[in-house]
């Protein structure tokens, strides 16, 4: 009895595992095991139709299953994954569970979003430049902490920071170095990659109005220059020019009737 007919719910039932087929060779057949609703199609594809003409779901033998909207394809599964034709609309979080995907951009694929399971990057391997846009500003920001790192405002200044406390700033005639509330501003240059303290060179403004140039050649900073408020200068070492030392004239005693010379120049000439 693979058919009854239930009069309570005036039905037509099928008993568990009784098949209906279709076709000459009963190609399409469908059936209920008692646990799922199966529907075998053996030639051809499966078609699903909302109207005469119009596909809606097409399943293909070893092949793409097809989904459709008013009768143009918009998704398919391929040997890959699956592909969308038009937008990808999500309600909800877009999720990729493993360090080795990403997600690819392009016609040649050439921008890549991805985690490697160390660090997350931003790729673009083809040509041309990649382009961070925002309507207004960008800001750079750390995730646990919120703090700013960096911020790019339009029309405006290019701002970098240590710590949250904003240390340079670009404006219309250049760029300003900025130390921390109550603390110098540094600028430290290092020739030939610093390999040596000969090669390290330091500029401070310190909060007492001075400014600074220093050297690390002795394993710590030696001022050589110091200009105060005043505009005052103060050298470590000797100021030279191309007489020689300023600070000391030298002396060059002579007798009577002795004519200068070129060689003369910057000396004290003496005579008896």
């Amino acid at each position: 009895t693979a058919l009854v007919w239930d009069k309570a719910n005036d039905a037509l039932e099928f008993a568990d595992n009784a098949a209906i087929t279709f076709g000459s060779s009963a190609d399409s057949s469908i059936v209920h095991d008692g646990s799922n609703f199966t529907l075998t199609n053996v030639t051809g594809e499966i078609r699903i139709r909302p109207k005469v003409g119009e596909e809606g779901i097409i399943a293909k033998a070893d092949g793409a299953v097809e989904l459709y909207f008013n009768g143009v394809k918009k998704g398919e599964t391929t040997a890959d994954g699956w592909s969308v034709t038009g937008l990808l609309t999500a309600s909800g979080n877009i999720q990729i569970n493993n360090d080795t995907s990403q997600i690819r951009l392009g016609a040649s694929q050439d921008l890549r979003l991805y985690h490697n399971g160390s660090g997350s990057y931003i790729e673009d391997v083809g040509t041309g430049n990649l382009h961070i846009r925002a309507a207004d500003n960008v800001s750079i920001q750390s995730y646990n902490g919120g703090e700013d790192m960096a911020k790019f405002i339009e029309n405006g200044a290019v701002e970098l920071y240590h710590n949250n406390v904003k240390t340079f700033q670009t404006d219309a005639n250049g760029a300003s170095i900025f130390g921390p509330e109550g603390g110098d501003a540094l600028i430290f240059l290092q020739a030939d990659e610093g390999d040596d303290n000969a090669d390290i060179w330091r500029i401070k403004a310190d909060t007492s109005g001075n400014f600074k140039i220093s050297n690390l050649s002795t394993g710590s900073f030696v001022d050589g220059l110091t200009l105060n408020g005043s505009n005052n200068a103060t050298f470590a070492g000797t100021v030279s020019d191309s007489k020689g030392e300023i600070r000391s004239i030298p002396k060059s005693a002579k007798t009577a009737n002795y004519t200068l010379v070129a060689a003369d120049g910057g000396k004290c000439i003496t005579m008896s």
